[in-house]
């Protein structure tokens, strides 16, 4: 691994997720550094969710619905509001980036939030979906067993000392109604928000994820393998290797679909444009804000060995906590507002 350190790679859960996905298009957005001219509206839905919901929490506001402007993003915040009123989660920071080493390089990020909940200090990670989020469905099946980033976060908690073994998944699903015709943006608000009161279920969950000793080993193994291949696939002659199992996404064509396949270009300013960072700068003093009285890793009430019992699955409860360096890892946390001027891509 000390190759990769080497090679100064840093990289975030997202960039290594896309090279996983699909090699070109990691390298038009990550090398290249453009990105399609506009984005995917459901992608810009789920940010403007992110944002109310921050700002709810932050104590902000009360009334987080009044941040959207569509009657379909109204309703899911004020059926989230009256989903949880009286819930325990009490959150002490939000958008927290973090620095920490993993598999011997570099990985950064974000956490949505840090809090308490249910007596458990947790990572608190909010999720805008438009699948079935029911108990047992395939997403949860997919976050509970193999979710990249649950593990990513776990090891932030870890190398910095947050004392989270958990994460709590805090879901929204995003309502399939379509406005009628003839019916106003108010009447759809209200349709949708009695449809959120019959069914509340079917829109909002959530559920406390960890990951066991063993995961976390074979996470390692995983993160150094992709960082390898990665470093490989910039560094080679060849053209990074197209995916065509993953031109369709999210419901849509991938953006770089007309440059791989039908003879677009990458430097078509009406296409694309330069790509910029989209989170905060990493190089604070890694100091947690004094007031959010967190625990040193390890001080937690919930721990466990880390085996898997015979026939159970234990990664929806306490326990299984990264066995990864502590005060001398090197690990930064970040508190306060976003640098515009940042290095690292997402």
């Amino acid at each position: 691994m000390n190759n990769l350190i080497a090679n100064n790679l840093i990289a975030s859960h997202s960039q290594l997720a896309t090279f996983r996905r699909c090699p070109r298009e990691h390298h038009h957005r990550y090398v290249d550094r453009v990105e399609a001219v506009g984005s995917a509206e459901p992608l810009e839905a789920g940010k403007r969710i992110h944002g109310a919901l921050g700002a709810f929490h932050r104590g902000e506001t009360s009334e987080p619905w009044d941040l959207l402007d569509k009657p379909l993003e109204r309703a899911l915040m004020r059926g989230y509001v009256a989903r949880w009123a009286g819930s325990s989660l009490a959150v002490t920071q939000t958008d927290v980036t973090f620095s920490i080493s993993i598999g011997g390089i570099r990985m950064v990020g974000e956490l949505d939030a840090i809090g308490d909940y249910e007596g458990a200090r947790m990572i608190v990670e909010h999720k805008t979906s438009s699948e079935d989020i029911s108990p047992g469905s395939a997403y949860w099946r997919r976050v509970t067993t193999s979710d990249a980033q649950v593990s990513t976060y776990l090891y932030a908690s870890a190398q910095l000392g947050l004392g989270a073994e958990r994460i709590l998944y805090d879901v929204l699903r995003k309502s399939a109604l379509r406005g009628k015709k003839g019916e106003s943006d108010i009447d759809l608000e209200v349709r949708a928000l009695e449809d959120m009161i019959a069914r509340p279920e079917h829109y909002f969950q959530r559920a406390e994820i960890t990951r066991l000793a063993d995961e976390h080993a074979a996470f390692e193994r995983d993160i150094a393998g992709t960082a390898r291949l990665l470093l490989a696939t910039v560094d080679g002659a060849e053209p990074a290797p197209r995916n065509p199992d993953s031109c369709q996404k999210f419901g849509r064509e991938c953006d770089f679909y007309s440059v791989c396949f039908t003879g677009g270009s990458i430097n078509d300013d009406s296409r694309f444009k330069a790509r910029l960072a989209r989170k905060g700068s990493f190089d604070g003093g890694g100091v947690a804000s004094a007031n959010t009285d967190l625990r040193a890793s390890g001080d937690g009430e919930n721990h466990a060995s880390g085996e898997r019992a015979a026939g159970a699955d234990n990664r929806l409860r306490p326990g299984g906590r990264p066995d990864i360096g502590g005060a001398d890892s090197g690990a930064e946390l970040v508190v306060g507002q976003p640098n515009p001027d940042t290095q690292y891509q997402f």
